[in-house]
């Protein structure tokens, strides 16, 4: 489809659409008006009645040399596409506008109606009555469904992580970026919150839920232009079991979440530039996802990088192509507001995420560990047969077999390559792989899914592996909530310390929820105190556990995070404070906070159980009269 052979097809669509505002507002008046219909009933049935009539109108007018397949086919497409670029595109516009940007609620709600216009009018020209339609196997459906059901049950039942609870104290203050990552995670974290006005671990989990399993339906669309559908498939199944993609990306609220979708989108597009006869829009949809995959985390950039490269060594007529820079222009627009907020705070997001990625001289245990942790989060079942892609990959590029080895080189195993050699000089996080392996879960499918149907121990080696991960992933939630495995045993036998028993990690999750209540309890008020900790983590959790209601601090002068920038804003001089901490993270507010407070009250102590046992104990100090804050190192 030519967009821009598509103006006159647009403003018939905005015609029609203008006589469903009338239809809208009228059925909405008589029924109001005339009816005893609740009034929610009453906006529902108004509604549905404009998308009928627009469709109606849209199918007989706008798209009538377009008509393919049954009408309730068409209206079903129309409504689907109708309802979500209404209630997703929208609404996602309206609250980022209005919330991080600070733009007045009704301009903002124009752009989203705006935006959502548009991606109607491409949904239904693409969907609706174009060639392309969204269908999948049963088999794909049922892993969809599977997934998104266990990954439900497991935010909905696991506590908040220290780096998840730190990211709706993001979503607490509306920016253009934040200290340590672009703001995407933050708008997520703080997404269904806003909405629902519920904020738990769940709420702030779902969008990155529901964003992972609409990432593994373009995962399958993706995997469809180098393989068939059952292979395909496969690539789905494996995205959806290995613990990189689902734990990261799909359960937790991390960077990863909006990282992976905006990785696919962008892939999808790379292919139709680098195999097909690349179109303008092509290269503009690329530098949209690449701008949003930036605006995600910084890993994003590596799609630029990595497409400029693959340009320069294989395909230099893209230079001379106007898409191309368009494509860096955009991406680079879509971006900037994260360039803008380092330029006014001193560049420091760069030089702290550069600081974590160069090191000094040559360290093989970080390269070791950095193995180590890519087989645990891949699963050796996983990683070991990737080294076998690594070599084809690699094998294959090297003999220019063809484009597609060239794809899964440039765009998979480079990037994971990149951050294992990083780990020579310093340590690495294992998931900051993650972004290559997702594109080479395609080659392999292709090689995983012959076996399979041919070879009785490769089936027997897929579903014992398979079990055996449910099955620790069983006991870890089951540990998380109950504490199942009894450490306190162990302990009492001399086998580990008490100290280990205090640090098990899994307590990291439990019990904050104690917090507010001890607060409402002591009638300890957000306009009588603040709370702080020693701890950029421990802040994270305060404000999650309180909502966001407390003015919450963070006196650590090594690393306060975003609380470094944050805390230099909230005015807190001469205000009394509780000085929040724990028996796994220790401090001695009266000896570390004596410059900082005028005397210090009483001690309280809160113990927390877990499973019926004493899990951890909370400690709340009162601290009174704040003479100086403590000072950011930046």
């Amino acid at each position: 489809m030519n967009i821009l052979n598509e103006k006159n097809r647009f403003l018939k669509f905005a015609l029609v659409g203008g006589t469903g505002v009338i239809v809208n507002n009228g059925v909405l008046w008589l029924l109001a008006e005339f009816t005893t219909l609740p009034f929610y009933l009453c906006s529902f049935i108004a509604i549905e009645l404009s998308i009928l009539t627009n469709f109606l109108l849209n199918d007989a007018w706008t798209w009538r040399d377009k008509r393919e397949g049954h009408l309730l086919s068409r209206l079903y497409r129309y409504n689907a596409s109708t309802a979500f670029s209404s209630l997703f595109i929208n609404m996602t516009v309206l609250l980022f506008l209005k919330e991080w940007l600070g733009m007045p609620y009704l301009l903002a709600n124009l752009i989203g109606i705006g935006c959502g216009v548009v991606f109607n009018f491409l949904a239904n020209s693409v969907w609706t009555y174009g060639e392309f339609r969204f269908k999948y196997p049963k088999a794909v459906w049922i892993i969809f469904f599977c997934s998104l059901a266990f990954r439900l049950l497991l935010a909905a039942g696991l506590g908040p992580g220290f780096d998840e609870a730190y990211y709706y104290a993001y979503s607490l203050r509306p920016s253009l970026s934040y200290f340590d990552h672009p703001p995407v995670v933050g708008f997520l974290a703080g997404y269904f919150p806003s909405l629902t006005g519920l904020v738990s671990a769940f709420t702030i989990r779902l969008a990155g839920v529901l964003l992972y399993s609409i990432t593994g339906l373009l995962l399958y669309q993706l995997a469809r232009q180098f393989v068939d559908a059952r292979k395909a498939t496969w690539a789905v199944l494996l995205f959806n079991i290995t613990p990189i993609f689902f734990l990261l990306a799909g359960i937790f609220i991390l960077p990863d979440a909006g990282l992976v979708l905006f990785w696919i989108l962008t892939l999808f597009a790379f292919y139709r530039i680098l195999f097909k006869e690349a179109r303008l829009a092509d290269w503009l949809l690329a530098g949209l996802t690449t701008g949003g995959a930036m605006l995600a985390k910084y890993h994003g950039a590596l799609l630029g990088f990595f497409l400029l490269l693959y340009v320069l060594l294989c395909d230099r007529k893209k230079l001379l192509s106007i898409g191309f820079y368009l494509y860096g222009l955009l991406a680079f627009a879509i971006f900037s507001p994260v360039l803008i907020w380092n330029a006014r705070h001193d560049w420091i997001s760069f030089t702290f995420q550069s600081a974590r990625a160069v090191g000094s001289g040559i360290n093989f245990t970080s390269f070791a560990q950095a193995l180590g942790g890519q087989a645990g989060y891949l699963t050796p079942m996983i990683f070991f047969p990737m080294l076998i892609i690594f070599y084809r990959v690699i094998r294959g590029a090297v003999q220019k077999r063809g484009q597609t080895e060239r794809f899964y080189l440039f765009f998979g195993v480079l990037p994971v390559l990149l951050f294992t050699l990083i780990s020579l000089s310093r340590p690495i996080l294992p998931h900051w792989t993650l972004v290559g392996y997702i594109v080479l879960t395609i080659p392999l499918a292709e090689m995983i899914e012959p076996a399979f149907r041919q070879r009785r121990w490769v089936r027997w080696l897929v579903y014992g592996s398979s079990l055996l991960l449910v099955a620790l992933l069983t006991i870890a939630f089951l540990h998380t909530r109950f504490g199942i495995l009894r450490l306190d045993k162990l302990a009492e036998k001399g086998r580990i310390s008490a100290r280990d028993v205090e640090m098990d990690a899994t307590l990291d999750m439990v019990g904050w929820q104690e917090i507010d209540r001890y607060l409402t309890t002591n009638s300890l008020s957000p306009d009588s105190v603040f709370l702080f900790t020693h701890k950029w983590l421990l802040s994270g959790q305060v404000e999650l556990a309180t909502s966001g209601r407390y003015a919450v601090l963070c006196f650590d002068e090594g690393d306060p995070r975003g609380y470094g920038v944050w805390d230099k804003s909230v005015d807190v001089q001469g205000r009394d404070a509780i000085c929040i901490y724990s028996n796994r993270y220790r401090v001695s507010p009266a000896d570390a906070f004596a410059a900082n407070f005028s005397s210090f009250g009483a001690t309280d102590s809160l113990a927390v159980q877990r499973g019926g046992r004493h899990a951890k104990t909370f400690y709340f100090t009162r601290c009174h009269h704040l003479v100086q804050k403590y000072r950011a190192p930046f």
